[in-house]
């Protein structure tokens, strides 16, 4: 089955393969009908609450068993948490993004749909488990609601699950707002969906209130503040002094970072003249604050550091006096006669900037991820 899988596809099927084995009451919730082979974005999967707080050590584990890497780990809310692993050689790397969770939740939105109801009655998929359509179909309404990214694709997938919905009564009472949008849904009626939104949206709202008791309530807020602190400390972007070497950036496959990060940021010295960094001291400040919160977001930061450009040599200077500067890469380090906290890295070509960055990054998450009163971090 695994014949033919693309290093970030064994990966995933690899993964299943783990949770298969450990016993894991799990179901990968959408666009998964050609997983492991096509992975066409994030992999959303519930797990159960006792696999879900020891993750980090689980993952941890998983990456050493098929040689990966963890670079990236983001706690996105309560009892839900995104890994980003890097499989291949250094110089092919392929990254895959898996979100766990227990409960479906979004912010403001807790408790949707339970992990039992999530896993009910799942159906085995080649080596992974799905949930019934019953199930599917209001997970994919209130996401898309969430989002407020109705499209024809989004349709189509509903009216193909609905299809196989036997019991006309299948919606339980608690969902039986869902039925008008399901049915607009079935007949591809996008324009409409939108308009209603906001309506729709109420009644999530309405539900999500009543999914949680007081102290279900405060339980949830104070884990949701927690969250914010731990992502306010542990950066998931990346900022690199490139040294000399602005054509290096251009031979770099960025575009297997796009999953690493969100945003690509270049600043050289006619950015910093157009935004006017360097004319005062607030402008630049100002800048630097901008930096470091994209660094908090998956930014990733590129500064173009040459002789010739004083304005940014400036600006360099601020940053790793800051500690917002990872790393100063060059192609000749000898050639760095200024003192710098970050560390120097020599480069050769564009796939040693990916490196470095990873290396980076797989640091951090470490960090991170030896973070104790976090969710996930008990002993597996």
């Amino acid at each position: 089955m695994n014949e033919g899988l693309s290093a970030r596809s064994l990966l995933l099927s690899h993964f299943f393969d783990w949770l298969n084995r450990a016993d894991i009451s799990y179901a990968v919730m959408n666009n998964y009908e050609d997983m492991p082979r096509d992975i066409p974005s994030d992999v959303d999967i519930a797990v159960d609450s006792w696999f879900f707080a020891a993750l980090d050590g689980h993952i941890r584990n998983f990456s050493a068993h098929v040689n990966a890497v963890v670079v990236q780990k983001i706690w996105h809310g309560n009892r839900k948490c995104a890994y980003i692993l890097a499989t291949g050689k250094k110089e092919e790397r392929e990254f895959i993004q898996l979100d766990l969770f227990v409960d479906f939740s979004a912010s403001g939105c807790p408790g949707l749909m339970s992990h039992s109801l999530l896993v009910s009655g799942r159906r085995s998929l080649r080596n992974f488990y799905t949930p019934r359509p019953e199930v599917e179909i209001p997970f994919i309404v209130m996401r898309r609601l969430i989002k407020n990214d109705w499209s024809e694709r989004h349709c189509a997938r509903i009216a193909a699950l609905h299809t196989q919905v036997a019991d006309g009564n299948w919606l339980p009472p608690r969902y039986a707002w869902l039925g008008d949008i399901v049915t607009l849904a079935v007949a591809g009626d996008v324009v409409t969906l939108s308009r209603q939104r906001d309506a729709a949206w109420k009644f999530l709202k309405r539900d999500a209130r009543r999914n949680l008791s007081m102290a279900g309530t405060l339980r949830n807020l104070g884990w949701q503040v927690r969250r914010i602190f731990f992502r306010l400390r542990d950066e998931t972007g990346n900022l690199s002094v490139i040294a000399e070497s602005a054509g290096l950036i251009e031979s770099c496959n960025l575009d297997a970072l796009d999953i690493v990060f969100h945003r690509n940021l270049v600043i050289d010295e006619l950015w910093l003249e157009k935004h006017h960094a360097g004319h005062n001291l607030v402008s630049t400040l100002t800048l630097a604050a901008r930096i470091k919160f994209l660094k908090l977001r998956k930014g990733l930061i590129f500064v173009l550091f040459s002789a010739g450009a004083p304005r940014v040599q400036r600006f360099v200077r601020l940053l790793d006096r800051m500690g917002l500067a990872d790393q100063i890469l060059a192609t000749n380090p000898r050639t760095m006669d200024m003192q710098f906290r970050a560390p120097i890295r020599e480069i050769r070509h564009g796939s040693d900037v990916i490196e470095a960055i990873t290396t980076t990054q797989i640091a951090k998450t470490e960090r991170a991820m030896s973070r104790r009163f976090t969710q996930t971090n008990a002993r597996p």
